[in-house]
């Protein structure tokens, strides 16, 4: 027992003095400021007069730590990294400050599409909208501290809608509170365009470095009886084949009305030179996201076939684009390639 004791003491020690045991397993990433990029497509009353890079890598930063537990994120504020002007430099500064890769981000597009709807009168009326359509996109490079090569490169865009009545805007010009109140708030749905962005790069860089998709778990299926189905109004609700969790939420920086397609993986497949280029992949379905939790969020089967996914499936945020296509074709396998060869 004494032996025993000793050993256990020994090795608790070991772990104090070191370190090792916790941390072994985790991927240290450093992230150095984002850059702008972007050139600006705005009217005055609906953008910023200048963006918050430091917000914005701050919060990618968190965004890509809730992604997976193997993976420790710093924003680095150091002044060689904010020194440092090249791939090789990034990483020499990374790799002394323990990180394993460093990630550079730019924002290439942050612009708003300005619509006025008026309800069919000539003169503005009290029920009129202004709306504010906010796009954010960032491209990321990951580059590898002990080569300073660029191993990987994933990009996100986000987009968030900001929409004021005629009559609120006419209030919020006579009062000083009420102008401060509608910038505030406009400030808060702009940042969620970059939130939502940092998400979809986040995801993939995660998936790069630990092999790791959300996960899906099955909800329900619909209970809808089948018959006749009655026409669909135009702009219609589409309506959902089933529900799934998906297990990341707000702290993920996923918005509602977000699209996700689940697959799953086949074969892993090779180029002519016998590198790996990943696993093919077979789409099951096409969901939506139409509640958002801390950790987690529910999404609706739009397009797919419910029965046909699985609990071990993968998901994986895309753009509506991205939805809109693989809906069009029918990208979607009929069988599980599984159990179709059994």
């Amino acid at each position: 027992m004494k032996k025993f004791s000793f050993v256990s003491i020994a090795i608790f020690a070991l772990v104090i003095f070191t370190g090792e045991s916790i941390n072994a397993a985790q991927i240290r990433v450093g992230v150095a400021d984002f850059v702008d990029r972007a050139p600006k497509k705005m009217d005055v009353y609906a953008m910023p007069s200048s963006i918050n890079l430091t917000k914005i890598t701050e919060d990618f930063t968190k965004i890509l730590n809730s992604y997976s537990d193997k993976i420790e994120a710093t924003y680095s504020k150091s002044s060689q990294m904010k020194n440092a002007s090249n791939a090789k430099d990034f990483a020499e500064v990374a790799k002394s400050e323990g990180c394993q890769y460093v990630i550079l981000g730019t924002l290439t597009k942050f612009d708003t599409d300005f619509s006025y709807d008026n309800k069919g009168f000539i003169f503005p009326s009290s029920g009129a909208t202004y709306t504010h359509l906010y796009t954010a996109a960032l491209d990321i490079r990951v580059i590898e501290a002990d080569t300073g090569k660029v191993v990987f490169s994933s990009s996100g865009t986000g987009q968030s809608v900001f929409n004021q009545t005629y009559k609120d805007a006419v209030k919020a010009a006579k009062s000083k509170e009420l102008q401060q109140k509608m910038i505030d708030e406009q400030i808060k749905i702009y940042n969620y365009a970059f939130s939502v962005a940092s998400s979809m790069a986040s995801e993939k860089i995660c998936t790069f470095l630990t092999g790791e998709y959300p996960e899906v778990t099955l909800v329900k299926a619909s209970t809808k009886k089948k018959g006749k189905s009655k026409p669909k109004k135009k702009n219609a609700e589409v309506e959902s084949l089933g529900t799934v969790n998906i297990n990341h939420g707000s702290n993920s920086g996923i918005a509602e009305k977000s699209f996700y397609r689940i697959f799953y993986e086949g074969e892993e497949i090779f180029d002519f030179a016998g590198n790996s280029l990943g696993h093919e992949k077979f789409n099951i379905a096409v969901a939506q996201v139409s509640n958002v939790k801390t950790d987690y969020c529910t999404a609706s089967v739009i397009s797919g076939k419910f029965s046909n996914i699985r609990e071990d499936d993968k998901a994986e945020l895309i753009t509506i684009e991205e939805a809109q296509s693989i809906i069009a074709k029918n990208n979607f396998a009929k069988n599980r390639l599984s159990e179709f060869m059994k």
